[in-house]
C-alpha cells in the first residue's frame, strides 16, 4: 500500500512540474518608453534605443538627471495609465505580488526624477 501511494505522488509531482514549466517565460521581455506625465501633457520619459519618440522628445542633462522631455504633441496616441493599473498589469504579467511589482515601479520612478 505505502509503495502504491509513493508511485502516485511521484506520478503526480512529475505532471505538476512538467505542467508548471511549460508556462514559464525564461526570455526577457521587450524594452519599452516609460513616461511619467507631468500633469499639463508632456512626461519625462526613459526611452529605450530606437524609440520613435527620440525625434519628437528632447534630450536633457541637468541636475535632475539624463532624461526626455516630451511635449504633448510627442505623445499623441501614445499610451498613459494610472499607477494603480499598472501595477496591477505589471504584478499580473510578471506572477508577482502587487507589493513587489509597486517596488519596481518606484524604482524606476526615482530613477528617472533623480
Amino acid at each position: 500500500m505505502l509503495r502504491k501511494l509513493g508511485l502516485v505522488l511521484w506520478v503526480a509531482t512529475v505532471i505538476l512540474v512538467s505542467v508548471g514549466s511549460t508556462g514559464c517565460r525564461s526570455d526577457k521581455p521587450p524594452k519599452i518608453d516609460i513616461c511619467l506625465g507631468d500633469g499639463v501633457g508632456g512626461a519625462d520619459c526613459t526611452l529605450r534605443d530606437g524609440s520613435e519618440l527620440r525625434a519628437k522628445c528632447m534630450y536633457h542633462n541637468d541636475a535632475n538627471g539624463d532624461g526626455w522631455y516630451c511635449p504633448p504633441s510627442a505623445l499623441a496616441n501614445t499610451w498613459i495609465t494610472t499607477q494603480t493599473d499598472m501595477e496591477a498589469f505589471s504584478s499580473f504579467c510578471y506572477d508577482v505580488s502587487k507589493k513587489t511589482a509597486r517596488k519596481s515601479m518606484r524604482s524606476i520612478a526615482k530613477a528617472i526624477y533623480q
